[in-house]
């Protein structure tokens, strides 16, 4: 009874830590995907544009400023960090922002090798983490993948309407 106890703990404590990490990274390329619209779009009229270098590097530093990471080198489409003594200790490899994509119109963002089809102008990245956790001394190594598409509606005079 008391050994099922203990892998039960060690179950829920695994998952909680692996959601929390899901969750900061979802937060932060949030966060990467609204600083490039605020960045990189530019109002045409009601319509949306896209300064995609802008937008591009905007997520770039977005991502350094809301994870613990340090850029290591840009990408075409994105970039790599290194963890940094502040990340969690189960990030054991570099983290990626990858698939940067911007459209002027509706089209189809690519995220993970599937694609889904947007109505309207869009940016789009991934964020994936190398992790390696421990379950009862025994090393689980995965990798945590968050993508994102965000929708720019349009600008209203002040700012771009986005909705995930």
């Amino acid at each position: 009874m008391f050994s099922a106890i203990f892998l039960i703990f060690n179950a829920v404590t695994l998952y909680e830590r692996v959601q929390s990490d899901r969750n900061r990274v979802t937060q932060a390329l949030t966060l990467a995907l609204q600083a490039a619209t605020a960045q990189g779009a530019i109002a045409a009229g009601r319509q949306v544009t896209w300064d995609a270098p802008v937008a591009q590097t905007a997520a770039v530093q977005a991502v350094d400023a809301f994870l613990p990471v340090q850029l290591a080198a840009l990408a075409a489409h994105g970039a790599q960090y290194s963890p940094t003594t502040a990340a969690p200790p189960d990030w054991t490899g570099l983290v990626t922002l990858g698939s940067f994509q911007t459209s002027n119109t509706g089209g189809t963002a690519s995220l993970f090798g599937q694609s889904q089809s947007v109505p309207g102008p869009f940016v789009a990245a991934t964020v994936s983490i190398p992790v390696t956790e421990r379950f009862l001394g025994v090393p689980l190594s995965f990798t945590l993948e968050v993508g994102r598409v965000m929708q720019v509606y349009g600008y209203n005079g002040q700012q771009f309407t986005e909705y995930p």
